[in-house]
């Protein structure tokens, strides 16, 4: 029966006769393959399709004849009730299985006729068993229909059974190949790829040299004068600062301890004007950084009556010589804050105009230009340096896989079409180094 698929699948060919199939013949191999499979799989079947037809036929008769047909007639009434009810039930559901239209298509003719079949049985020993009394030869004749149904369903079923495990193989065979097609592809598509980020890496080093050659040339030829003397300045000009900042934290210390003891005396004697004007001084005094905008001498100068009544009183008491110097009056320590605030401020903007100048100068300008294209330069190289090892690595990775793949595809072959099939399958490209 299955001698023509045998043969198609190549499994009676001599062993010295070798059949190559190009890797790009492989599609159009396989869609022959499965069309032969199909074909004589309806050739294979026709007898069996025509043997289940005939027995549906048959019990379509057998089931239609029943209502009309004489019952036995020494029944128990029970019986009898029974059987008047189950009639009408059981040719319904019979006539609705058999009344199903059978498909063309093998596979799909196998699959109905298979459900068909499961659903007389199941009437049959159902509500058809309570007919059998009564209509012994009618039911025995639908018995008979049923057991050659299920004999052509059985016919049917090796031949199915092979059929799909032949499209199963030819599918697999086919899957393989859209992989490898695939992989191809891909391969191809990155390979293109790497002599343009090669050519991007070895561009960023020529540029990066280059760069690092104008800045090293730089260098040696040494700063113009103006440069170095704005230079000069903003060093002068943050030395002078670091010692304004030392001076402001002398004061700070002082101060913060003196409002601070302060602070607690006057909340402890209820003066709250008092103790709110010393925490907002050292609120202000607490940030160690001699940062612009706070009023510091302001809100000191506030404050110092409200600790020259203190002391008056004796509520409060100057520990050292620096304190007993900056609260000798209301005026020392306001104006020692005042006159840092106003030094800091000057450095501050000399600062600033001494910077303003040197990022204007040509030398500074230049340098700066020099120094982004390099940190550019870099950041470029790098990232197609990264780009060409990811995509030097993924084309190994795709070769191992391809090799895999091709001798699944080769092994697969042989065993749905023969061991002298074989597939011609080129390698892919090296991969440049």
């Amino acid at each position: 029966m299955f001698r023509k698929i045998r043969e198609i699948l190549g499994r009676d060919r001599p062993p010295s006769e070798l059949i190559e199939i190009r890797f790009d013949e492989v599609p159009a191999w396989l869609d022959g393959r499965e069309a032969a499979i199909r074909k004589d799989l309806t050739e294979a079947t026709a007898p069996a399709c025509r043997a289940i037809i005939a027995s549906i036929g048959r019990l379509r008769r057998a089931v239609a004849s029943l209502p009309a047909a004489e019952q036995v007639r020494e029944m128990p009434p029970r019986l009898v009730d029974v059987t008047r009810k189950a009639l009408p039930q059981f040719t319904r559901s019979m006539s609705q299985i058999l009344a199903k239209e059978l498909p063309e298509n093998a596979e799909e003719f196998y699959t109905t006729a298979a459900e068909m079949l499961k659903g007389a049985v199941r009437t049959v020993r159902g509500q058809g068993k309570y007919l059998a009394t009564a209509y012994p030869e009618e039911m025995r004749e639908i018995r008979d229909g049923i057991r050659d149904f299920g004999r052509g369903i059985n016919a049917m079923t090796g031949m199915i059974d092979r059929y799909r495990t032949g499209l199963q193989q030819v599918n697999e065979i086919r899957r393989i190949h859209d992989r490898m097609s695939q992989v191809r592809t891909d391969y191809a598509a990155i390979l293109e790829q790497i002599p343009l980020q090669q050519d991007a890496v070895a561009a960023g080093n020529i540029r990066i040299a280059d760069i690092r050659e104008a800045l090293s040339r730089r260098e040696q030829e040494g700063a113009s004068a103006a440069r170095t003397d704005l230079e000069a300045q903003i060093r002068g000009l943050e030395q002078r600062k670091d010692e304004i900042a030392r001076r402001y934290a002398s004061l700070r210390v002082t101060a913060v301890r003196v409002f601070g003891r302060g602070a607690k005396v006057a909340e402890r004697g209820g003066d709250r004007a008092a103790a709110r004007r010393f925490r907002r001084v050292l609120e202000l005094l607490d940030d160690p950084d001699l940062g612009e905008g706070a009023d510091r001498t302001g809100s000191v100068a506030a404050a110092i009556p409200d600790v020259m009544a203190l002391l008056g009183r004796g509520d409060l008491v100057l520990k050292n010589r620096e304190e007993r110097r900056l609260f000798s009056d209301t005026a020392t320590l306001p104006d020692a804050l005042g006159t840092v605030e106003l030094r800091y401020r000057e450095v501050l903007d000399g600062i600033r105009a001494a910077s303003a100048g040197l990022a204007a100068s040509a030398d500074v300008v230049e340098e700066q230009r020099l120094r982004k294209a390099l940190a550019d330069s870099e950041a470029e190289r790098d990232e197609a340096s990264s780009a060409l090892t990811r995509n030097l690595h993924q084309l190994e990775e795709m070769k191992r896989s391809y090799e895999g793949l091709r001798e699944d595809l080769q092994r697969r072959i042989g065993e749905f079409a023969g061991d002298t099939t074989v597939v011609a399958v080129e390698e892919l490209p090296a991969a440049p180094s």
